[in-house]
């Protein structure tokens, strides 16, 4: 990390689990020096990625359905001590609008969004970027399907899986265009911290 800090780079994310490395960015022209550090034994550059939906939705199609009955929150388990916590699942996609019906309404241990960032901001939360919110829609989207997904229907309160939610996506400048996309450097930073 110091040699790195002496040739100017800033690190943007730490990765242990999953590689043993760093995400960088280099001032231009310092990109050999980097490749000669000791230790270094590959540099792979950013690139991007788009999600499955990779344009904005059109703000005149129609919402989700409504909400299920009751206020969204997922009561505390009451499970018997020692029984099987809920299955948690990572969604790494673009940011949510928690306060969703599908979604629970909030972010919390007793919600069924448990937690999350932002690795496009460094934000604590997971929120889409209020500028951005239809070319995001698409992580409430999936974050709405995997939740209420008939494939859950009839389990318990304590036994509905919960949600962490990664923000990687952005609204990016490449190739000329503005467009909703997926930096590597952010989604290996989400996998690495799920």
């Amino acid at each position: 990390e110091p040699a790195l800090a002496g040739l100017g780079a800033t690190i943007n994310f730490r990765y242990r689990a999953l590689v043993n490395g760093f995400g960088i960015r280099v001032p231009t022209g310092r990109l050999a020096l980097v490749a000669q550090l000791p230790g270094v034994k590959a540099i792979y550059p950013v690139t991007y990625m788009a999600p499955a939906q990779s344009s904005a939705p059109d703000p005149q199609a129609q919402p989700l359905p409504g909400p299920p009955a009751g206020n969204g929150a997922t009561p505390p388990s009451t499970a018997p001590p020692g029984g099987p916590d809920p299955a948690t699942i990572a969604l790494i996609d673009a940011g949510i609008q928690p306060q969703h019906p599908w979604l629970g309404g909030g972010i919390g241990p007793d919600r069924l969004i448990v937690g999350g960032a932002d690795l496009v901001n460094g934000n604590a939360g997971p929120e889409a970027s209020a500028e951005g919110r239809y070319a995001e829609a698409h992580g409430t989207e999936v974050a709405g399907l995997l939740l209420k997904s008939p494939a859950l229907a009839g389990l318990p309160p304590e036994r509905v899986p919960r949600l962490l939610a990664y923000r990687v996506v952005a609204r990016e400048f490449v190739d000329g265009r503005v467009r909703p996309l997926a930096r590597t450097d952010r989604v290996l930073a989400a996998m690495e911290r799920a």
